[in-house]
Order: structure tokens, then C-alpha cells, then sequence
């Protein structure tokens, strides 16, 4: 069976769940212009990355990656990344390995949300450093049928895991259906509004 390259979501509330597009939902162009002034971010990171290193794909790596490359326990970078790559302009520069990250959080429970954030990896995100607006992240196109009820969302061709297996649909059908939907497997009693419509869980394919 061929593994579907664009992953279907049928998402009744989709549309209403998102924030207004802020173009075509200003109807006082002066005060909407005012209130979306942001400081500039200047950073000293090249803004694109060369077509011909796209090309060459010579990327560079966490030296503790490249070790695992060097003794067999990963494929080599550029057979890890997709085809076409999510590039992050860093907010300063391009950061350096090591180093320690320290975070404070008010409580074990109520900031559990916060440490998965840092964690997990989406269709879509935030844009970095403010989050102005959605940008593509896992996916790398999107589009809505249906008066906005049905969402298509196309995967990036050749995204991995760490250990070098392809990410499919597949992946993404299995935590739905086997962990999210599943009664007897999910951590929650109730499946959660965000994901069902009418009492019924919204449908993927």
C-alpha cells in the first residue's frame, strides 16, 4: 500500500479556532498598523542560506551527532534532513554547542505544557523570535476546502527521525487514532473538545 503524501484533516471548527487573517480584517488600516509595530530584530546570521549548499547539502552537526555518524549509529546529516529543510534565522547569531539552559517553572503540573513545547515538533509553528503569526514547520504547505471545514496539510518530503527513520502520515495516524482517540490508551478520561465535534472525534486520513 502506498503511504499518502498529504495528510487530510477534517476539522469542523478549524477556521474559528484561528486568529482572524490580520489583512483582510482591518477596517482601520492607520490603528491596525499601529498596534502590529514590533521592535526589529537585528541579527548577524546570514537572512537566506545559498541555493548551492541546498544543492551540496553540506550541512554541519552537534559534534555528539557526529560522533554517532562517525561510528555507524547514524546515517550521515544529509540523509537525515528532508528535502526541503525548515531554516530558522537565528535572533543574534548562529549559536554555539555546550552550555547549560536553565529554566524556572511555578509548578511540576501546570507547566508540563511549556517543557513539551520545547520538545515537540509540529505542522505548524510560531515565528521566531515573537510569535507574530503561524508559520509552516513539519509541513511545508497547507491549504482549506470546504468553506474551511476540511484542511490539507502536504508533508515535507524525507523529514526523519533521529534514528534516521522517515516520518510518514502513518506516524501521525497512529498517535491519533491508537493514543489520542483510543479511550483505553490516552492519559486523559475525556478525548477533549479540540479534537471532536458534536461529541464525535473529528476525522484524519
Amino acid at each position: 500500500m502506498r503511504r499518502p503524501s498529504t495528510l487530510v484533516l477534517l476539522l469542523f471548527c478549524f477556521s474559528s479556532c484561528l486568529p482572524s487573517d490580520q489583512e483582510s480584517d482591518s477596517r482601520d488600516s492607520g490603528s491596525a498598523q499601529d498596534r502590529s509595530v514590533q521592535p526589529v530584530t537585528r541579527t548577524r546570521a546570514p537572512l537566506t542560506i545559498p541555493q548551492d549548499l541546498f544543492r551540496s547539502r553540506t550541512f554541519s552537526e552537534a559534534p555528539l551527532l557526529r560522533t554517532r555518524v562517525d561510528a555507524g549509529e547514524l546515517p550521515p546529516l544529509t540523509e537525515r534532513l528532508p528535502e526541503n529543510p525548515l531554516v530558522v534565522v537565528p535572533v543574534e547569531e548562529i549559536g554555539r554547542y555546550g552550555g547549560t539552559l536553565r529554566r524556572a517553572l511555578t509548578g511540576d503540573i501546570v507547566q508540563t505544557a511549556g517543557v513539551n513545547k520545547t520538545l515537540a515538533e509540529n505542522l505548524m509553528g510560531y515565528e521566531r523570535p515573537l510569535p507574530n503569526r503561524i508559520e509552516h514547520n513539519l509541513a511545508e504547505k497547507h491549504w482549506f476546502e470546504d468553506n474551511g471545514r476540511v484542511a490539507y496539510f502536504k508533508l515535507r518530503k524525507g523529514v526523519r527521525w533521529p534514528d534516521g527513520h522517515l516520518f510518514t502520515v502513518d506516524d501521525i495516524l497512529f498517535w491519533y487514532y491508537d493514543v489520542r482517540v483510543d479511550d483505553n490508551a490516552r492519559s486523559s478520561a475525556a478525548l477533549g473538545s479540540v479534537w471532536g465535534v458534536d461529541g464525535e472525534p473529528i476525522g484524519m486520513e
